[in-house]
């Protein structure tokens, strides 16, 4: 499905169709979902122009916020996770999904880079941000819900090497229902 998605951006954007990123909507438009889709099937360099090339067409009060979490998920596919945590860190957090962005960003560049600690620390601090945030919304509060606990088991993987641990992550992701 990302593949057949980028392919209808590259062909949107090739055709000159991208009206839809100058408009402003709750939480900000479409630039985010473009990179993001480029980002999964593997387009780093394609996202990389789309950002330089299509950023300045952003409304004034997304602008920011959207360049900085752009640059964000390129610099973690890049493995580059110290640039990938500055750009979310300066991320103005607004809207439900700014503060996913910036805890799960954090969490994979710890993660993959092997700062289980830091990894740890911001996975406590999101987990109290869902816990004691009560207008986070409920319909989507149940897939960081289940991210969280699949990493906290990840963790213990890493941690011990228990190969039990992978049967319990498959199990709890079946069960997720998403």
């Amino acid at each position: 499905l990302d593949f057949e998605m980028f392919e209808i951006f590259k062909s949107k954007i090739e055709s000159g169709l991208f009206k839809d990123l100058k408009s402003s909507k709750i939480g900000g438009n479409h630039f985010r979902d473009y990179v993001y889709i480029a980002l999964n099937v593997n387009e780093d360099k394609w996202a990389e122009e789309f950002i330089e090339n299509y950023s300045h067409y952003l409304p004034k009060e997304l602008k920011e916020n959207n360049i900085n979490t752009a640059k964000a998920f390129l610099y973690l596919k890049r493995k580059n996770y110290d640039d990938a945590v500055k750009y979310i860190k300066k991320l103005n957090r607004k809207f439900h999904i700014h503060d996913l962005d910036f805890y799960t960003i954090q969490i994979f560049a710890a993660y993959d880079s092997g700062n289980i600690v830091e990894c740890l620390r911001v996975y406590k601090i999101f987990k109290e941000y869902l816990n004691n945030n009560s207008s986070f919304p409920g319909n989507i509060k149940k897939g960081p819900v289940n991210f969280l606990k699949i990493l906290r088991i990840l963790i213990s993987y890493k941690e011990t090497g228990n190969k039990y641990l992978l049967n319990e992550i498959e199990q709890t992701i079946e069960n997720t229902g998403e």
